[in-house]
């Protein structure tokens, strides 16, 4: 009889945790059509100035520069460019050199 409920027990905790886990994926946050289109605009006047090159250019910095903030530049920058802030910034200093 223990044994059945400890069986139920732990039945039940695994599908709480694949419930939890397929609630957890990340979804994208809603940004205003006329932003996006502004912020790629800003990120394309970014890329032809060659401040991709400054050694503090962050997340941030760029956020700050752009007047915006960095959950909206993250997820353009992720879903528009197809890559995280990182891999953008160096991929625009990888195509300067090359």
């Amino acid at each position: 009889m223990i044994s059945k409920i400890n069986s139920r027990k732990e039945n039940s905790s695994i599908k709480s945790l694949e419930i939890i886990r397929n609630n957890e994926t990340k979804g994208s946050i809603r940004i205003p059509e006329d932003t996006v289109k502004s912020l790629l605009e800003k990120l394309e006047k970014f890329e032809a100035s060659e401040k991709y090159l400054r050694k503090d250019a962050s997340l941030t910095w760029l956020a700050n520069n752009l007047n915006t903030n960095t959950k909206y530049l993250s997820e353009i920058i992720k879903i528009e460019k197809g890559k995280n802030f990182s891999n953008y910034i160096n991929g625009l200093r990888i195509n300067f050199y090359c």
